[in-house]
């Protein structure tokens, strides 16, 4: 292992060559650093949270924002709990920032690697136990680096994540062994975004420490810095100061209980406004913000910021990309280095400007992500005049074939063996957009952006200075694109698209509603019950198990669409006992298929012929008995009246194929059956 004055020297080298990047993006204007003061700043966050609490239907928000020296912006504004009208405090109450978690991680990663407690390139399976990777090929590296820039091919999987209990939590070995998801297609883009590659890490720094990731967060992080209201395992009686996260769902908002997530590491972090601004300050700072007596400004002092911060992974020269935990991009000219935060009724973002030395931190109790439009405005009101990065736009004459770029495509981050994927369905996770050529030489749409080829595979946005590379297999076809090097699409065909199977799930439950109506309506109506007493015993037993199979897929269809109405990643990730129980509807309608399929069949020795036998036995005993006369043999019937006639054989096929269809649906999306 190198000693770190020559890692040191080593790194600083590949800083040189990383930023010589500039052949891409050749030039910033040399404009001087905008005054950013305290009340114009305080003016603009006021504007911009009263805007959008009334607009967003957002109950409370928490914004930060320093310079490293001070603290510029630290404000609360509307209700952290509407019920018991508690005000939203950045000292006071406590926030719950999602993945923001995995910059805290991250940090505490290159601090063991700081220590020469391991080699960012060295294989993981030197501390980690068999039984974790066994899904995955034992000939495959997977390095410290590829898991925290997210390229060692981990999926997710979102369900069973949730326990009500926090102290079910603080040993990771047992629900890494029982949970790693089944690994990613190697076609797709390198970047896979997984909370699995955070958390495995999280595992390697408890082996590393001898104690528990919560507990070592604890001694190496919180205390150290001063972060006193920040915690990933909170204790019980600390938890009343929680903000509420919450859904607004027609016209009301609907409060999400509190869970933790099993991959703490990676998304449970619970901490503060105020404990955000001194983590900003300590990173501003390169370190140095700390008291210099405390144990972590040891550590602090030995870490090479440069490297912290360094560009990790890449296309080719891309303007943005990721570090050690952090995601890169430009926007309004300004190097961004930020990560964004989910948990269920909770939004955050968390930002770092560079080269002018500000850092962000902003939080909402609500589904909306506000992060996006206050980075966007925040530029736009104090960086105006910074000119986009200036890209050699692709002006040949010749015109480029852009129809292998056309075609439908999909952000990789959602579940692909498990129940969570219908969070794809839904819009909630995995979210699709639409690439289309303009037909005008070296232009692409993508909604209502345009995006201008500039070379190879790359195209950038004439809204902002994102850029899209695509990428191509062995055979030459385009299989996704990455977007400012960080965020990665898959393309998917139209017929696998949430578009066309949205669309597919409302014409089938249409049919099931309409014809589940039509079969009730038999039993209701005087006129339509009498004809269908006067059908044979057969008929009205197929009657029945048809209004019973669609009556299981209504129930399961609208029960699901309530559900779903609650939250999805509730629903998902904790799978209540509700959910359990509506999962096994499909199952028993399969039941009720089944016997109606046998209703259809010509085959004479079937057990409904049998049963239908035995029933005209019976009448025929029991009229004997009535009339007390002898019975007269006669002939049997030779030529004997189908009791099921063929238009109604055609509707009742009609009905199992489109059942059938439907079962093919929900297998796809890990609905039939629990797929836990």
């Amino acid at each position: 292992m190198l000693t770190h004055k020559i890692r040191i020297i080593i790194i600083s080298i590949i800083m040189v060559c990383s930023f010589s990047q500039a052949s891409f993006a050749e030039d910033l204007n040399d404009v001087a650093t905008p005054a950013l003061n305290k009340e114009n700043l305080e003016k603009f966050v006021d504007q911009f949270a009263t805007l959008k609490m009334a607009t967003k239907h957002i109950p409370g928000i928490v914004v930060v924002i320093t310079n490293g020296k001070e603290t510029l912006v630290s404000k609360g504004y509307g209700s952290s709990n509407l019920k018991y009208r508690v005000k939203m405090d950045p000292g006071k109450t406590l926030l719950r920032v999602g993945s923001i978690s995995k910059i805290i991680t991250a940090t505490m990663a290159i601090m063991q690697y700081s220590f020469d407690k391991f080699e960012l390139t060295s294989d993981i399976r030197e501390l980690v136990e068999p039984q974790i990777l066994k899904r995955y090929p034992k000939d495959k590296k997977i390095t410290y680096l590829s898991l925290l820039n997210h390229t060692a091919g981990f999926g997710d999987r979102f369900v069973g994540q949730a326990y009500s209990d926090p102290n079910d939590l603080k040993w990771l070995r047992d629900y890494l062994i029982k949970n790693m998801p089944e690994p990613v297609d190697e076609d797709l883009p390198g970047i896979i975004y997984s909370n699995f590659h955070i958390t495995l890490l999280g595992y390697i720094i408890e082996k590393l420490s001898g104690e528990s990731y919560y507990q070592a967060s604890e001694n190496q992080m919180f205390k150290p810095l001063g972060m006193s209201r920040s915690t990933f395992i909170p204790d019980k009686n600390g938890l009343t100061d929680v903000a509420t996260g919450y859904n607004y769902i027609f016209g009301d908002f609907r409060s999400l209980p509190l869970y933790h997530w099993a991959t703490y590491p990676a998304s449970s972090l619970i901490t503060s406004g105020e404990d955000m601004n001194k983590f900003l300050k300590v990173h501003l700072n390169r370190g140095k913000y700390l008291d210099k007596k405390s144990e972590l400004q040891k550590l602090w002092d030995d870490i090479d910021y440069l490297d912290l911060f360094r560009r990790t992974n890449s296309l080719e020269n891309m303007p943005a990309g990721v570090s050690h935990g952090f995601w890169e991009r430009w926007e309004n000219g300004q190097k961004i280095l930020w990560h964004s935060g989910h948990m269920p009724g909770h939004r955050s973002g968390f930002y770092i400007l560079p080269e002018t030395n500000i850092g962000l931190f902003i939080y909402n109790n609500s589904e909306y992500r506000l992060y996006n439009e206050f980075i966007s405005e925040f530029l736009d009101e104090f960086f105006p005049k910074y000119s986009a990065l200036k890209i050699k736009i692709n002006d040949s004459t010749v015109p480029v074939d852009l129809s292998i770029f056309s075609g439908n495509y999909r952000h990789t981050w959602y579940p692909r063996d498990s129940l969570g994927k219908i969070c794809v369905l839904t819009g909630a996770q995995g979210w699709e957009l639409k690439i289309a050529d303009d037909q005008n030489s070296n232009v692409l749409l993508s909604g209502k952006d345009r995006l201008r080829h500039i070379g190879d595979n790359k195209f950038k946005s004439d809204n902002s200075d994102t850029v899209y590379a695509f990428i191509k297999n062995q055979d030459g076809e385009i299989t996704g694109f990455y977007q400012d090097g960080v965020e990665s699409y898959e393309k998917v065909n139209f017929l696998r698209s949430a578009r066309f199977h949205q669309i597919i799930l409302i014409l089938l439950y249409a049919i099931f509603t309409i014809t589940f109506i039509h079969l009730v309506s038999f039993y209701i109506r005087p006129d339509l019950r009498k004809k269908l007493k006067c059908r044979p015993p057969k008929a009205r037993f197929a009657h029945f198990l048809a209004t019973m199979l669609t009556g299981c897929h209504v129930f399961f269809f609208y029960g699901t669409v309530y559900l779903v109405s609650n939250g999805i990643y509730k629903l998902v990730q904790v799978v209540p006992i509700s959910f359990k129980l509506l999962l096994s509807i499909p199952i028993i309608s399969f039941v009720f298929l089944f016997f109606l399929g046998l209703c259809l069949t010509p085959v004479k020795f079937l057990i409904l012929e049998h049963i239908e036998k035995l029933m005209e036995e019976l009448k025929e005993d029991k009229f004997k008995k009535m009339t007390k006369k002898k019975a007269v043999k006669s002939k049997p019937n030779t030529k004997r009246r189908p009791s099921i006639n063929k238009s109604n054989k055609s509707y009742y096929a009609y009905l199992i194929i489109v059942s059938i269809i439907l079962y093919g649906f929900l297998n796809y999306w890990k609905i039939l059956g629990f797929r836990f």
